[in-house]
Order: structure tokens, then C-alpha cells, then sequence
């Protein structure tokens, strides 16, 4: 493979740079531009879906070899932005795969291709376990047994690879969980007549109000951050430590049943910003919120 001597500054010189490399090559088979976690290419200002919208319309799509695969984990920035995209890439999807689990026979399959030798029990063990995700079951080790397998993975020792799993599966639940809450918080504030409370400007926030505003403000950069580190993680922790500063904070400070109409007002307007940023958050990771639970 050729080294690119020059290093582009924008996505536009990237795929400039792209068209260029592929124009030179002499191979007459199909080129397949592999893109993954496109999600996290596209951060702020960085114009990348434009860039992408002008690759494609202005080159590639003039061609008969050009294969474009489009991948992410971000469900949401996925449907958005190429499946429902109301610009140059409308209608341009040809074809899509959705990545489900296995299911208990196609686990059984899988097993057996890979030679792992265990029985039904074990099989249908591993699957209320595992859950057939074709990721965990890459873990497996066919020389160990089902037991030998989980220890090495869950318990071993700080290193095993899903040791932190159930705490990162917690926390997404405790986020889908707070969003809920704040969701119910805002239905019953709309029946009570009290959702429309005007913001007095004058108000000083408490300590601990205070907190939860300072997290808000730094959602953009943890965006930020995760987009150029290409660490998703990143929003995540984030959108975590914003649900247990808010929660933290109705522990010990009512909004429905505030003293005044002044703190009614203002934390309703902060728990209404904080469903917000947590639903945007995890909708950049792909997870959905419930407006119930």
C-alpha cells in the first residue's frame, strides 16, 4: 500500500485524498470503502457528513466499482443521518444489516462449528449467561470448560475482559432510569398547572444546583473529547456522573414540593436540561430512553 505524503487538515482534503489513491490504482475489481464508527468521526464543525455527501455525489457515484460501507454503534446518529437523511445522501442506502443476537440454536450452531463439545444444559447455561452476543461468544475459550470460560472472563483476576460489565449494564440502567423519572416529574408538574412557572433571573442556586448546572455546561466538551479520541466511554462516564449529581441532588431537595414558586420554577427548568442532555447522550450512543419505567 502506498504511504500518503501528504496529511490532510479537513474531511473534504481526506476524501480528496481518497478519490486520488483509488483514480491511481489499475485494479479493475470493486474498491470497498470500509467506514467504521462513522458516529465518531462526525464531531463538531467537523463538516464530515458534508464531506461524505460531496465524495459520494460528486465522485464515487459516477463509478461502477465503488462499494461504500457505512458502520456505527450509534444507532441514533445512524437512522438520522443516512437512513433518514434529507440531503445529499437521501435515498442513496442501498442495502442495511441490522446486528441482532444469536438465538439459542444459532448459539448451539456456532458452539458446535467451533468445536466447544459441550451438552444442551450447558449450551442453554451459556446462553442465559451470554445472552448471544456474538461479541462474548468470541471470548470463549473451546479447551475450557463452561465454568473455567466465565471465571476467566468475569473473575480471574482485574484484567478479565468483562469484569466491569455488569457495572457499565447497571449504569445504563440507572441512566434509563433517572431519564424516566424526570420524565414523570415534568407529566405530573404539566397536571398540577406548574410546568409553565416563569424563571426569575434573581434566583441564587443552591450548592448543590449549582453542581448539576457546571455538569450540564460540560456536555459539549465531553462530546468533544470522545469524537477526537474516538472513545465513546467517554459520554458515557459522563452521562453516569450528571445522573448521579441530579439524583444526589433530589435526595435532598424536593422540586414538586419546593418552599417557593422561584425554586419550583428553576429546578423544573434544571431537571427538564438535565432529561435533555441524558437523552442526547445516550442517543449519540445509541441507546434509547424510556419516557416511563
Amino acid at each position: 500500500m502506498r504511504k500518503v505524503k501528504e496529511l490532510p487538515s479537513n474531511w473534504n482534503e481526506a476524501f480528496h485524498l481518497l478519490e486520488r489513491f483509488i483514480e491511481k490504482s489499475k485494479d479493475t475489481q470493486k474498491k470497498i470503502i470500509f467506514i467504521d464508527e462513522m458516529p465518531w468521526m462526525d464531531t463538531p464543525k467537523s463538516d464530515f457528513v458534508s464531506a461524505l455527501e460531496n465524495f459520494w455525489n460528486g465522485w464515487a457515484n459516477m463509478r461502477d466499482d465503488i462499494v461504500l460501507v457505512a458502520c456505527g454503534s450509534a444507532t441514533s446518529w445512524m437512522v438520522d443521518k443516512l437512513l433518514h437523511n434529507q440531503g445529499g445522501l437521501f435515498n442513496r442506502i442501498t442495502q442495511k444489516i441490522y446486528l441482532r443476537p444469536f438465538k439459542l440454536s444459532e448459539m448451539e450452531q456456532y458452539l458446535d462449528e467451533k468445536h466447544f463439545g459441550w451438552n444442551r444444559y450447558q449450551i442453554a447455561q451459556c446462553y442465559m449467561i451470554l445472552g448471544g452476543i456474538p461479541f462474548y461468544l468470541t471470548l470463549l475459550n473451546p479447551k475450557l470448560s463452561l465454568l473455567s470460560n466465565i471465571d476467566e472472563l468475569f473473575f480471574a483476576d482485574a484484567h478479565a475482559m468483562l469484569r466491569t460489565e455488569y457495572n457499565e449494564l447497571y449504569s445504563t440502567l440507572f441512566i434509563q432510569y433517572t431519564y424516566a423519572r424526570i420524565q414523570s416529574i415534568m407529566r405530573k408538574a404539566h397536571e398540577a398547572g406548574v410546568d409553565a412557572l416563569p424563571i426569575d433571573g434573581s434566583y441564587a442556586p443552591n450548592a448543590k444546583e449549582v453542581e448539576v448546572i457546571q455538569k450540564l455546561d460540560a456536555f459539549k466538551v465531553a462530546v468533544k473529547d470522545a469524537g477526537e479520541n474516538y472513545n465513546p466511554a467517554g459520554i458515557a462516564n459522563y452521562c453516569y456522573e450528571l445522573t448521579k449529581l441530579f439524583n444526589q441532588f433530589y435526595h435532598d431537595y424536593s422540586i414538586l414540593s419546593a418552599d417557593t414558586d422561584v425554586e419550583k420554577a428553576f429546578r423544573l427548568k434544571l431537571a427538564a436540561n438535565v432529561g435533555k442532555v441524558i437523552k442526547n447522550g445516550m442517543g449519540l450512543l445509541g441507546i434509547e430512553v424510556p419516557e416511563r419505567m
